[in-house]
């Protein structure tokens, strides 16, 4: 991916202030949308690189995007915290049902 697509950076900056033991992200600016739009495609595949896990690749957001990605990525965890309580409770409940049909068999 990043051979093929080499030629068609034409800008690279790092953002934010430097601090110790902090990551700064890279903005990168392309010479085209259709390229923006072939490396978001195939930024997927970082995430099965060893070395690469924690590295992501985002478009560029207004403001208000930002904003609205904001809020379904914390709306997106707090369906799977309670979809995952959800799931504890039931686990829980089966273990207290089968401790109670163990006592009652004694």
């Amino acid at each position: 991916m990043v051979m093929q697509e080499k030629h068609a950076i034409r800008d690279c900056s790092r953002l934010g202030l430097k601090k110790p033991d902090a990551v700064r992200p890279i903005k990168f600016t392309l010479s085209s949308a259709d390229t923006v739009q072939r490396i978001l495609r195939k930024s997927h595949v970082l995430r099965s690189k060893e070395g690469y896990r924690k590295v992501y690749i985002c478009p560029d957001r207004t403001k208000e995007e930002r904003a609205v990605f904001r809020l379904s990525k914390e709306k997106k965890k707090e369906k799977e915290k309670e979809q995952h309580q959800h799931s504890s409770d039931t686990e829980d409940d089966l273990l207290l049902l089968s401790r109670m049909k163990t006592i009652q068999n004694m």
